[in-house]
Parts: structure tokens; C-alpha cells; sequence
């Protein structure tokens, strides 16, 4: 009895074996350099969400460039035409060096679904021209030294894949003549037979030399119209994450050399109820707190993938209740429960990169591992309960060095809460786990060999 006592309080220990993972193929971005968010021109407000990364994806509309003659050389730095609501043509020269001077790394995503294909006149002069414009006055060896990225078509679901390439192939021409310096990213992309917002990646295949990363959107739906309902970013019934993994197995296949960034993601959270009636009157979104767990698990998740960059949908919003209305980390310019875990987490792995996955259950305990860029001794694990859940449960962990301070991911301009750093007989720790991530530091006596 003795015995099986001992084997059995032994069972109920998690012990976890530190093995190396097979090294990546390229290095690991730090997570300052991979957390990014979506924004929308003269809405943003750049110090107000500098706290919580430092890239800003930004939709350019075309027609705003040219209006509807596409064989319009643009006025750079000017637009052709006044934004809705605007008394005036937009600065980009001036917008965009606002924020540059903020501290943010600008990727424009120049949003081609509100030009008709039958517009152009010749699509390849035209798209060319203008490609050749944007990089000249723009990119990030020219004059003004603004954008450092551009993505060629956000989501141009009412042009077919032949056409889109057209315009693709002639802009990125363009661009690279422009400024050699400016990436260039194509819209988004699926493998197989993608929905109808992105492109099939297959049609990149035969020119690789126009485009430095591919470009991914995707949302952890688990049901369209009516409901457009989403579940947590390790719900193994969903498509979230395998969809970027068929990216990913692509570009290792046929483009090795490229990136790949994941410019769109994001959930729904609003504090009014649905619509009585009318289209979105089944919709359902999460809670703030389901918000702020899953945006942060989300890009937990990305990072353990070979993402480069992941860019957060969306900043602000104003509470309307309906699909992509409610998916900001601010609301009406007040910031969400998501905002403060977006900001912790930049704060707390900003330095840091992931370096493996320690363990994965799943519906439970994840644990992750962040080395800091310059003291590989210096590690951090993020540890959490992969589920929608809110049960809070206790697990024992056996970490490889005594931790310096543990907290769990603020929801509140308070900061983090100080996890207890409780210690057993056996040499594990205790920890209370539910969905908001625990941070925890540690130095270990010698670097691991990451």
C-alpha cells in the first residue's frame, strides 16, 4: 500500500523533460518584432497603441490614389481623392511620418477591391506605374524612408486568380524598381482551394523574385453567417491554425527563402447584445476576457509556428455589435481587457523569442519557452490551460531553474497580478492555471544552446 501510494503521488506530479527542439530554418524573430496590429489612416492614433508593439499594418485604398482611371499617376505624397468624411485629399507623406516618428514599422496594404477590373486600361503600364510611384516616394531607401512593407491587394475577392496575378506580377514589378528595399508581400493566400477572401498560393509559383513573404489571413471561426461564432486558438475542431500550416508546408516546398506573415486575426467582443432582428441577430462574440486570452494565446501559438509576423485584427471600435465591428483592443478609444494583456505581453517577451514547446496537452496545460535575445540564460515559460473554459486548475511543474518572479497576464491598466511562487518537497511548483497565460522568469546556470 506504501508503495502504491508513493507511485501514485508521483503520478500526480507533472514532470517535464527538458529535450531540445529541432532547430528552425531561419531564426526566431524577437517578439517586439513580430507582434503588430491593423489600422485604418487618419483613425489611428499612434501613441495611444505604441505601448502595445511597434508594426502597423495600414489599408491604402487604390481608387483613393487614382480615382477611377487607373492610368492616373498618383500625386505622392497626396491622394487624388478626400477619404469619406474628410474635407480634403489625405497627406500620406504626413500621416505615415507621424507614426514613423512614434516609433512604428509601416506595412501598407493597398486595398485593390474597390477598383472594377474592367477600370484599367492597361493593366500592365498601369499597375506598373503605380507600384514605381508608392516605392519611389515611400519606400525605405528613398527620400522619405515611411513604409517598409507593401502587400499588393488586401482581400480582392471579385477579381479571379488571373487577374489578380496580372495586376500582381505589374505591380510588384513596380515596386521593386522603385525601391529594391521595399518588401513586397502579395494578397492574402491560401493553400489548396482557399474561401473566397484570399487567393490560391499556387498561382505565386512561378515568381517567387516579386515577393518576399507570403501573406496569410485567418480567424478562428467555427461558424460563418449567421452566427460567425469563434472558438479558442487551440480548439483542434477548427481550422485556425492548420490553415497557416498549409502556408507554411507550401512556401517549404516551393519558396523556401520567403516569409510568412499573418496580417489578419482577431475576435469580436462587445458589451451590448446582439441585434433583435436583421442579418446579425444570431451573431455571437466573446467575452472581453475570452478576447484578451485568445489574442494573446493566438500569437503564443503563431510563435511556436514559422510565422514571422503576426499582425492583430483590429484597434478600435465603436461596441456595434455585429461582425468585425467589435474587434478592437480599445473601444471608442478606451482600452479593452485586451488592450493591458497586448501590452503585457509585449513588455514581458518584447525581448525575448520563442525557442520550443515544453509541453502541449491538449484541452489543457501548454507551456512554452522564450530565450532573451542577448542573455541566452535568461528564459522565460509562459504556462496555460489550452481551453474555453474558465476552470481554474492546479498543476505541479518541474521548472530547470528556481524562477525570479511569475505573473499572469494583466487585464487591467493595474498591471499583471504576482503569481506565489510555491515550492514542493519534490521540487516542482505549484501553479493555479486557467486561460490567461502565466508568465515565468528564470536563469539558468549555463545558456542552452538555442
Amino acid at each position: 500500500m506504501a508503495r502504491k501510494s508513493a507511485v501514485t503521488a508521483l503520478a500526480c506530479l507533472l514532470f517535464f523533460v527538458v529535450a531540445r527542439a529541432e532547430q528552425p530554418a531561419r531564426p526566431k524573430p524577437l517578439l517586439k518584432d513580430f507582434l503588430g496590429i491593423n489600422t485604418f489612416c487618419e483613425r489611428f492614433r499612434p501613441e495611444l497603441y505604441r505601448p502595445t508593439c511597434h508594426l502597423v499594418r495600414n489599408y491604402h485604398n487604390y481608387p483613393w490614389d487614382v480615382g477611377d482611371d487607373s492610368t492616373t499617376l498618383p500625386p505622392f505624397p497626396m491622394s487624388t481623392t478626400r477619404l469619406s468624411g474628410s474635407p480634403e485629399p489625405i497627406d500620406w507623406g504626413k500621416l505615415y511620418e507621424s507614426w514613423k516618428q512614434s516609433g512604428w514599422d509601416i506595412d501598407v496594404s493597398i486595398k485593390l477591391q474597390y477598383m472594377p477590373a474592367e477600370k484599367f486600361k492597361d493593366v500592365q503600364r498601369d499597375a506598373y506605374q503605380y507600384g514605381r510611384a508608392f516605392a519611389e516616394f515611400f519606400g525605405p531607401s528613398g527620400k522619405h524612408k515611411l513604409v517598409e512593407a507593401v502587400e499588393v491587394g488586401n482581400e480582392p475577392a471579385h477579381w479571379d486568380a488571373a487577374f489578380y496575378k496580372q495586376v500582381f506580377q505589374a505591380m510588384a514589378r513596380g515596386l521593386r524598381d522603385g525601391d529594391p528595399a521595399i518588401k513586397v508581400l502579395p494578397a492574402a493566400v491560401q493553400a489548396g482551394s482557399p474561401d473566397k477572401w484570399a487567393k490560391p498560393v499556387d498561382i505565386l509559383a512561378d515568381c517567387g523574385e516579386l515577393y518576399d513573404a507570403l501573406n496569410v489571413h485567418k480567424y478562428a471561426l467555427v461558424e460563418g453567417w449567421p452566427y460567425w461564432s469563434r472558438s479558442y486558438p487551440e480548439d483542434p475542431a477548427i481550422d485556425y491554425l492548420s490553415t497557416v500550416q498549409d502556408v507554411i508546408d507550401w512556401r517549404d516546398e516551393h519558396a523556401p527563402d520567403k516569409e510568412i506573415w499573418l496580417t489578419e486575426f482577431g475576435y469580436d467582443a462587445s458589451s451590448k447584445p446582439q441585434a433583435e432582428a436583421g442579418t446579425f441577430s444570431k451573431w455571437m462574440d466573446v467575452t472581453d476576457e475570452q478576447q484578451a486570452q485568445w489574442i494573446v494565446r493566438s500569437f503564443l501559438a503563431f510563435a511556436a509556428m514559422d510565422v514571422d509576423r503576426a499582425y492583430l485584427y483590429w484597434f478600435d471600435d465603436d461596441d456595434t455589435p455585429s461582425f468585425h465591428a467589435a474587434s478592437g483592443i480599445t473601444r471608442n478609444f478606451e482600452p479593452k481587457m485586451s488592450y493591458w494583456a497586448m501590452k503585457h505581453l509585449y513588455d514581458a517577451l518584447g525581448d525575448y523569442r520563442f525557442s520550443r514547446v515544453v509541453h502541449r496537452e491538449t484541452g489543457n496545460l501548454h507551456v512554452q519557452e522564450y530565450v532573451h535575445g542577448e542573455r541566452p540564460e535568461d528564459v522565460v515559460w509562459v504556462l496555460w490551460r489550452a481551453t474555453d473554459d474558465r476552470k481554474k486548475v492546479d498543476r505541479t511543474v518541474q521548472l530547470p531553474a528556481d524562477p525570479g518572479k511569475a505573473e499572469r497576464m494583466a487585464v487591467t491598466a493595474a498591471g499583471p497580478a504576482e503569481v506565489p511562487l510555491v515550492k514542493d518537497e519534490a521540487g516542482g511548483h505549484k501553479f493555479e492555471l486557467n486561460g490567461s497565460p502565466i508568465y515565468v522568469w528564470m536563469t539558468l546556470k549555463e545558456a542552452q544552446g538555442h
